[in-house]
């Protein structure tokens, strides 16, 4: 669910960083990581009220689409000028009508994202704190995006000059089209943001993007020191950062490996029990094939043998 979003519980969030115990009189990094983790998770009573919010919500959004929606067909005057809300009464054009009912529509596609996805963490109760916020925002910005979409098309696909005649029927397809649009927010910015590349790039945008190419930084190599048992054992390390891509490659011990991509902060990288026999310390950095002078920081590896 989510560009910068909350991940699908089909594939785990990202990880916790847990260290090795240094020494028995200091507490246990893994243990302190659970306490931390266990910390974020959003509380019973935040769930509930989250909960209750996404209710109240949909029970308004739903009220209102209703209220805006076009009732040529009843034979009331009032309800073709204007709309009652809560019992009051606003007198409205056909313009700013689809204006409301687009936002309104956007809002619910977004409503059917955020309430899948938490729907899908409080039933595998990994729910976190922070995520609460980005639910919040979902709404507004699926809104925004549908109102963007629409304006686009008003202008470019219709008549702009010609108004907007609800007297021919109910715009169920602008509706329909609004709420795909803050359903899939994420999709529709993205495509947007390649319309607007495509038609605005120039060759200095070009030099600016070679320019500010981001730069792959590696923290922390997990674990590490590495501690094998003789002969050596076919293990997983995790490589820690941040500016990480799919196509990115690591460089261990002078070879090109492709890593298993898990995020922009994590990468895995697979080792052969062969390469594992004997006590060394290993260079490891990440690097782009493409441009290779694009090269995080060098660190460190520690192999040791277990007697």
């Amino acid at each position: 669910m989510a560009d910068t979003e909350p991940e699908q519980p089909g594939a785990q969030p990202p990880p916790d960083q847990q260290g090795g115990k240094k020494d028995p009189s200091e507490p246990d990094p893994a243990e302190s990581s659970g306490q931390e983790a266990s910390r974020a998770l959003a509380s019973p009573g935040e769930v509930l009220l989250l909960v209750c919010a996404l209710l109240l919500i949909f029970l308004l959004l739903i009220y209102l689409l209703f209220a805006f929606w076009p009732h040529g067909g009843t034979g009331d005057a009032d309800l073709r000028v204007g709309v009652s809300v809560f019992g009051h009464w606003f007198k409205t054009s056909d313009e700013v009508r689809i204006f409301m009912l687009v936002v309104l529509a956007g809002a619910i596609g977004s409503f059917i994202h955020v309430a899948s996805s938490a729907g899908d963490y409080i039933g595998n109760r990994n729910l976190r704190r922070s995520w609460l916020y980005w639910y919040i925002l979902r709404l507004p910005v699926g809104s925004s995006i549908a109102l963007l979409i629409y304006l686009l098309l008003r202008g470019g696909v219709m008549n702009a000059s010609g108004g907007v005649d609800l007297s021919e029927g109910p715009p169920y397809g602008i509706v329909g089209l609004s709420a795909l649009a803050g359903m899939f927010a994420k999709k529709a910015s993205n495509k947007l943001g390649e319309v607007f590349d495509v038609a605005f790039r120039t060759s200095r945008d070009e030099e600016l993007a070679d320019k500010n190419v981001r730069v792959p930084v590696l923290e922390e190599v997990q674990p590490n020191p590495l501690k094998v048992s003789p002969p050596g054992k076919a293990t997983t390390i995790k490589l820690i950062g941040d500016n990480f891509q799919p196509s990115y490659r690591v460089l261990f011990a002078g070879e090109t490996r492709k890593p298993k991509y898990v995020s922009d902060q994590q990468l895995l990288l697979e080792l052969a029990a062969e390469e594992l026999t004997t006590a060394r310390s290993i260079t490891v950095l990440v690097f782009s094939p493409e441009k290779e002078e694009i090269r995080s920081n060098a660190i460190e590896l520690v192999v040791e043998l277990e007697t």
